[in-house]
């Protein structure tokens, strides 16, 4: 298993472990329990990371990306602004 996502939460790392899955790839959550040790170790390795097989990683790098612009502003100028 890769190492392909590291969450900022448990939530995020089961999140994206069920997108890839939609997606027809099989992850794992790992380290989602290492908050408590948060002081003795880095802050980052106490957060929760997703794992897929080798073979579906660099799909699964394209899928995460792919999604994760979808939800950014658009930068149209047509976008309603609230401010108006």
């Amino acid at each position: 298993m890769k190492r392909v996502y590291i969450a900022q939460s448990p939530q995020e790392a089961h999140l994206i472990r069920g997108f890839l899955a939609s997606q027809g790839i099989e992850a794992v959550v790992q380290g989602e329990h290492m908050q408590w040790l948060l002081g003795d170790i880095p802050l980052a390795d106490t957060y929760p990371w997703v794992c897929v097989s080798e073979d579906d990683y660099e799909r699964a790098k394209e899928l995460i990306a792919g999604a994760s612009t979808l939800d950014q502003p658009s930068s149209d100028s047509s976008a309603i602004n609230l401010r108006d």
